[in-house]
């Protein structure tokens, strides 16, 4: 199967929501209770949804570009580059990133 730009997008914006909201949920939850909550587990999910868009863009020497993004960067809100959905779609289909910014 291949994804278009669009439900790439559908995609990574679904993950970003379910862990914003997981985040959120955490902190309502530890500061109702008064001590830590754990994050519910997501990972079947997440996992299900990586694994299909790794049919189209695997990981490379282990490292998964997609993943790096969502969790490393904060789905680009912890980069000091700019990078967004966008960007990350040209860069995994080989578009120079570069050429588009300037």
């Amino acid at each position: 199967m291949i994804f278009t730009k669009s439900e790439f997008s559908v995609f990574i914006d679904a993950l970003r929501e379910q862990h914003d909201y997981d985040i959120e949920r955490q902190k309502i939850l530890s500061d109702l209770y008064g001590s830590d909550v754990m994050l519910s587990d997501n990972s079947r999910l997440t996992n299900a949804i990586f694994k299909g868009l790794h049919a189209q863009f695997p990981p490379i020497n282990g490292f998964c570009e997609i993943q790096h993004f969502c969790y490393v960067l904060d789905f680009g809100r912890k980069s000091i580059e700019l990078i967004n959905v966008d960007i990350l779609w040209n860069k995994l289909i080989g578009v120079n990133v570069n050429y588009i910014l300037k």
